[in-house]
């Protein structure tokens, strides 16, 4: 029997879809890590969404309540989910948003509901990068979003305690979808932990239809870099879960 990974059971939706979340291509760090002393103070990828899965309609025309949302993520050990959301969503549901055909973005972190920050729409030929910062000051991780050298959101979760896991995630949040979600990259991913650890990095506990390029780190544990995470296309049920997922490789094939 294969191994299994877990994966996140993060609601990113309201009340209103509990009991629908479904979970997909995933990489990265959950848990503990390496020795387990170090933690992250500072970490930054950038996402290539490309287009967003086309939404489905009802007999009568109008959009069903399908969401999909593609999220980096850092657990943290009060068990808070640092967690920017990139969305795609009926339009108008969120403020600031609106147009079929684009994603909406914002920062957030899940500590018993969600708590977010500003919200954008996002063209699917943009990139969004994101920053976390931890601020010892608060117990917590400053969350930054960026498009275009411009941030355009931004949270801080205050008592949320540090995190020792960075991973990347595509949600399905209603069992009413079942549509492809296309191929998107992480590129320029750079984790910075407290002290140096030369195993954190070395054995990614999530890699479901996801793989790295290269996994490096030049100061003996410190600083690790990911220059490209490609998540593959996939299709919604069929590769999602809220349950886990066979492993596939960690480096992606040449």
């Amino acid at each position: 029997m294969l191994p299994t990974i877990s994966i996140a059971l993060a609601l990113v939706a309201t009340a209103s879809c509990q009991g629908y979340w479904q979970h997909g291509p995933t990489f990265g760090w959950r848990g503990r890590s390496g020795s387990g002393k170090a933690h992250i103070v500072k970490a930054e990828t950038t996402l290539w969404p490309g287009e967003p899965p086309a939404l489905p309609k009802t007999s009568s025309g109008r959009y069903e309540s399908a969401r999909v949302a593609l999220w980096p993520g850092l657990d943290s050990a009060k068990g808070i989910l640092i967690q920017p959301i990139i969305v795609a969503t009926q339009p108008g549901e969120y403020a600031g948003c609106s147009g079929e055909g684009r994603w909406c973005v914002f920062a957030s972190y899940l500590q018993s509901t969600q708590r977010m920050g500003r919200t954008a729409s996002m063209s699917p030929n943009d990139s969004l990068t994101m920053k976390f910062e931890y601020k010892p000051e608060v117990d917590g991780y400053d969350q930054q979003l960026f498009l275009a050298g411009k941030m355009v959101s931004q949270i801080t979760s205050k008592s949320s305690g540090k995190s020792q896991s960075f991973y990347t995630d595509v949600e399905c949040q209603q069992q009413v979808h079942s549509r492809s979600v296309n191929e998107h990259k992480y590129t320029n991913t750079v984790i910075t932990l407290s002290e140096a650890d030369p195993s954190w990095g070395k054995k990614p506990s999530n890699h479901f239809m996801a793989c790295a390029d290269s996994i490096t780190t030049p100061d003996n544990g410190l600083t690790w870099n990911i220059p490209t995470i490609t998540v593959s296309k996939s299709q919604a049920p069929s590769h999602y879960t809220a349950g886990s997922h066979p492993p596939g490789p960690i480096i992606c094939p040449s």
